[in-house]
């Protein structure tokens, strides 16, 4: 006579994996919760249409002058002051100084800045640098290799002069010796495309 094997109960099988599954449920639903908790506002029921987006328009480049070594500043009204030199041939390097304002694309204010006594030695081998705040403007150059006397009565080359606007660039002091030495380092601010000065 055959022995007779208990059949399991289909009804503990199927609590057994109801179980299983409720508990995976629950960590999945809790590791959820943990990483990024959902926020909902009663009544909203989110966008269903796309917003449209349009791609921000660079605008184009404008020329200021020839000229090479740019350096620019924007002061706080949005005001940009930009420098550069111009190197004739047979003469003294020329720091020349522009003003944009905000919205503009050309000079409303160009000053061309030498050193008192410069000869065509006086070359700005580094590039002029320029800062502004408020009304007020300060304009560096570096000039190499003429020799000029110095205020401590010494002679020699490689100095740096300074210009200085009390009226937002409008107008500039003489050119003052301030330092000796190497000059400012200057940022290039632009692009030099044919010895043009571009922004």
């Amino acid at each position: 006579m055959k022995a007779h094997r208990p059949r399991r109960s289909h009804t503990t099988y199927a609590t057994v994996v109801s179980l299983a599954a409720l508990i995976v449920t629950s960590v999945i639903c809790a590791a959820a919760a943990a990483a990024a908790p959902l926020v909902r506002t009663p009544g909203y029921r989110g966008i269903t249409r796309p917003v449209p987006v349009t791609s921000p328009v660079t605008p184009s480049g404008a020329t200021l002058g020839q000229g090479t070594r740019p350096d620019l500043t924007v002061d706080a009204a949005g005001t940009a002051h930009i420098v550069w030199t111009v190197s004739p041939i047979g003469s003294a390097a020329t720091t020349v100084y522009c003003r944009v304002p905000r919205g503009a694309r050309s000079c409303d204010v160009v000053r061309e800045l030498v050193p008192p006594g410069a000869d065509q030695y006086s070359g700005d081998v580094s590039g002029p640098t320029v800062t502004a705040v408020n009304d007020q403007v300060v304009v560096l150059s570096h000039r190499y290799p003429q020799t000029v006397k110095r205020p401590d009565g010494s002679t020699g080359s490689g100095v740096v002069y300074m210009w200085t606007s009390d009226d937002g660039g409008q107008t500039f002091t003489t050119g003052a010796m301030v330092a000796s030495g190497n000059g400012p380092n200057t940022a290039v601010a632009g692009d030099l495309a044919g010895g043009s000065v571009s922004f």
